[in-house]
């Protein structure tokens, strides 16, 4: 079992908040393992928090984490595994101030890898710390961004980051299909620590919820902020939580589902998508 997990809150000390309603996402049982996990946390001005660890045997609770942390973004990567591996192989992938988790991969691992190495050019290519097909595929992203300008820039230009994104799910996909004719499910995620973006090339393998303001008593603040004069809403507050799980329908959740002619952004908790 693999999930991708990301989010973006409008009030970064408000996220968990948020997320409180969907807090055992972020959470495994000892028995369900053993696990392999990162995470990656941004909040402002430019804090980041990453964390990755290829195998662990006790319980999981990166909702803790997100408490204690208060990001304004996050990107989690959980699957389930039986051989230790290096920690760089462990998603989220990290290069400067981009973050990048994916679900899917090839049959083929060796062959398409060798065929994603070579159309990575120059400092892109000799800085690639990991050895997975998915980091590969990370730095094919980042040369369609490159090429555009929007590797370095200080305000990217989303519709040309949404175009980036599905280019590299495509010409992955052309590579792999060479190989394998089988139809890949992938979920791609990204994020810059100002915004994230996520694409599905399926239906019902990713999902997202747009919490706009907690109208109602907050679960959070009756369950954990203990004085008479606590918050019981939190009007102002926008977080959007995205999921991708390729065995779990995102109904079961509690989500809507992602189109897969849609590619979503999620910057300061509002959401805004991007045809493909």
């Amino acid at each position: 079992m693999s999930r991708v997990i990301s989010f973006g809150s409008s009030h970064p000390a408000l996220t968990a908040h948020a997320l409180y309603p969907y807090r055992n996402l972020f959470r495994r049982k000892a028995h369900e393992g053993p696990h392999s996990w990162g995470l990656a946390l941004t909040r402002p001005p430019d804090e980041i928090e990453h964390k990755r660890r290829p195998m662990q045997l006790d319980e999981l609770d990166l909702y803790e984490t997100i408490q204690h942390w208060h990001p304004e973004y996050g990107l989690a990567h959980l699957r389930v595994t039986r051989e230790q591996c290096p920690p760089g192989d462990v998603a989220p992938f990290r290069y400067r101030n981009w973050f990048f988790s994916m679900l899917g991969g090839s049959s083929r691992h060796a062959l398409v890898r060798q065929w994603l190495q070579s159309s990575i050019k120059g400092d892109l290519r000799w800085n690639i710390p990991g050895n997975t097909e998915q980091e590969l595929v990370f730095h094919l992203f980042l040369v369609f961004l490159k090429e555009t300008c929007q590797l370095g820039a200080g305000a990217p230009d989303h519709k040309a980051v949404a175009s980036a994104l599905v280019q590299t799910y495509r010409n992955w996909r052309q590579f792999a299909r060479d190989v394998e004719e089988e139809f890949i499910p992938s979920v791609l995620v990204a994020s810059n620590g100002r915004f994230l973006m996520a694409y599905c090339s399926s239906d019902e393998i990713g999902g997202y919820r747009h919490v706009q303001g907690i109208h109602d008593p907050c679960p959070y603040c009756r369950d954990h902020v203990h004085r008479e004069d606590r918050e019981n809403t939190h009007p102002q507050l926008e977080t959007v939580l995205v999921v991708g799980d390729l065995e779990t329908r995102p109904a079961q959740l509690g989500l809507t589902p992602i189109p897969r002619d849609r590619v979503l952004l999620c910057q300061a908790g509002r959401l805004e998508w991007f045809p493909v």
